[in-house]
């Protein structure tokens, strides 16, 4: 009885992660992307680690999902070219030995 429910809850992960990243509407995709944490939060919840579902639904579902939402009504709904210039060459130098530091 109870892998019943854990199976829906994969099966509903995996559609909310697929639908996040299929959606072409950003606000649709940060919404989706809120359902995702609050999933998350449920399975943290059913196994027992309910500090960390706590924190998954206030940071992830919660807070992540109003700055998402912020910041696309904050940006302007036109497409505006950005300008880039080339990288330094000290930056593109580095950031390899870096990598492998890290690894």
């Amino acid at each position: 009885m109870t892998y019943s429910f854990e199976l829906v809850l994969l099966v509903l992960i995996l559609i909310t992660a697929g639908a996040a990243i299929l959606v072409k509407d950003l606000i649709s995709a940060a919404f989706i992307l809120g359902s995702y944490s609050f999933f998350l939060a449920l399975i943290c919840a059913w196994i027992g680690a309910v500090d960390l579902a706590f924190v998954e639904a206030v940071v992830g579902a919660g807070l992540a999902t109003v700055f998402f939402l912020l910041t696309l009504f904050h940006t302007d709904p036109k497409g505006s070219p950005i300008r880039r210039t080339a990288p330094p060459l000290a930056a593109l130098l580095s950031l390899p030995p870096l990598g492998l530091l890290l690894l």
